[in-house]
């Protein structure tokens, strides 16, 4: 929640964000603290901000090596492209070369009309109810040959982990317990331990 106040605050100054780490080439979505929905209930959700997650140079889990490619507006520094490349390591190991090709061109391959925020969570609400683009999805983001399938629950991870980035509303939206001591007793420390500074206040009646 903190990081999703502090984005908005300066989102006119943070252009774009870019992180690595999960391996996987996904996004994660903000919305303005006074429309997040469970918690803050005060109109529909606002996006003001979209986390570019790409993959990574290291293997891990199975998943390709790859590298993302970000093109910015020269005026605006908003970003207008964004391309995944990776190659298949099996192939590489046997041909002792590995041969970088474009993997995921976003726009192109998801039908997107821009890098915006409201254009990713469109994408995110598409994904919810289209089990064939949430199967693509899945290949692309982990880098796999092929296309598997993705069910109903599937789905709607997916959606939730796109849509929700604030750990508290990432769970309810799938589902899951805020805190569960018993089956998960250190993430529920944690969830305890990052308890929002930010709070609801009811608008002043006039």
């Amino acid at each position: 929640m903190r990081f999703n106040a502090l984005l908005e605050r300066y989102q006119k100054t943070v252009r774009v964000s870019m992180f690595g780490h999960t391996h996987t080439d996904i996004f994660q979505q903000q919305f303005s603290v006074n429309s997040m929905q469970p918690y803050f209930n005060y109109g529909t959700q606002l996006p003001i901000g979209t986390t570019s997650v790409c993959g990574s140079l290291t293997t891990w889990g199975g998943l390709n090596p790859s590298y993302c490619v970000y093109t910015l507006d020269k005026e605006t520094l908003l970003p207008v492209e964004r391309k995944t490349f990776s190659f298949n390591i099996a192939d590489a190991n046997a041909s002792g070369t590995p041969a970088w090709t474009l993997f995921t061109d976003w726009l192109v391959d998801y039908e997107m009309p821009d890098l915006s925020p409201s254009s990713y969570y469109a994408f995110a609400q598409r994904l919810q109810t289209d089990e064939n683009l949430a199967a693509f999805y899945k290949m692309k983001y982990s880098r796999q040959p092929t296309q598997g399938s993705c069910d109903e629950g599937c789905r709607q991870h997916l959606y939730c982990d796109m849509a929700y980035f604030d750990p508290y509303a990432n769970r309810e939206c799938k589902g899951d317990a805020i805190f569960d001591w018993t089956g998960n007793w250190l993430g529920s420390v944690r969830q305890a331990l990052l308890e929002p500074w930010l709070k609801p206040i009811e608008p002043a009646s006039k």
